[in-house]
């Protein structure tokens, strides 16, 4: 998957965040829906994903 923080030819601006958090997201659900959850449970894989904003980054 080709995300905009590799692409070092040009400055990584707020839409390019945007768009990678959206790939990730993507990403993430994908593997949710083909995880084996009894597997999940038994493993020590613990993941939250929070984004906190800062309210001057409007």
């Amino acid at each position: 998957m080709d995300y905009n923080w590799e692409d070092e030819s040009k400055p990584y601006s707020s839409d390019d965040a945007y768009e990678d958090l959206e790939k990730l997201k993507e990403m993430l659900h994908e593997a949710q829906r083909k995880i084996n959850r009894g597997k999940l449970e038994k493993s020590d894989i613990d993941l939250s994903i929070n984004i906190e904003m800062d309210e001057n980054n409007k």
